[in-house]
Formats: C-alpha cells, structure tokens, sequence
C-alpha cells in the first residue's frame, strides 16, 4: 500500500512498532502512543524516511523489526536495495532494545 494510506504506530516503552491501513477504524494501534503517516507535509517518500528514523534514532525501535513492518508500505519498499528485504540479523542487533535484551553499541 502507499503511504498516504498507511499509518505507522509505535510505543517508546515496549519499543512495539505496527504499520497498518490509515485511519485505523478497528484500533489496532490504540494502545501505542505515537503515530504518523496517512497525512504528511513532504512526499510521502520522504517522510517515510524520515519516520523510519524516528523511530530507530530518537526512541529506540529495533531497526531489524522496523524495517520488517516498514516493507508494507510501496514507498519505502520501493526504495530499499533488494537485498535488504530480507536482511540477516547484524549479531549486535539481537541484542537492540525491543529483542528482550539490554542494548549493545557497535564498537568494531
């Protein structure tokens, strides 16, 4: 689906991450509490990005379960290399907040 109709919910404390239709008429986000998509400023291209970013620097969603919602959405999918679709886990990021475990920087 395209952006503009998609919607892109998460939670900071449960580092919980959904991409679903937008508006959400069933409330299978109501219990997260931060959303964007379905109405932008930029292109819709754009912000998706810049909503990817969001939520991966500032609050800390595993970037491995965002990208894997985020390929739902045609504009980001559309603009990945191909073979990150299916991306092999970096080992520092099973332990990213979100897998369970406490965070560990990339120090190599």
């Amino acid at each position: 689906m395209r952006y503009a109709d998609m919607m892109v919910a998460w939670s900071v404390d449960t580092k919980e991450v959904m991409v679903v239709p937008w508006p959400d008429r069933n409330g299978l986000t109501s219990h997260l509490r931060y959303s964007v998509g379905g109405a932008f400023v930029v292109s819709p291209a754009e912000q998706v990005f810049i909503d990817f970013n969001t939520l991966v620097v500032r609050d800390g969603i595993n970037p491995i379960n965002a990208h894997n919602e985020f390929l739902k959405i045609d504009e980001y999918r559309n603009r990945v290399s191909p073979e990150i679709e299916n991306p092999i886990s970096h080992p520092a990021l099973t332990r990213f907040p979100g897998s369970g475990e406490m965070s560990q920087a990339i120090e190599e």
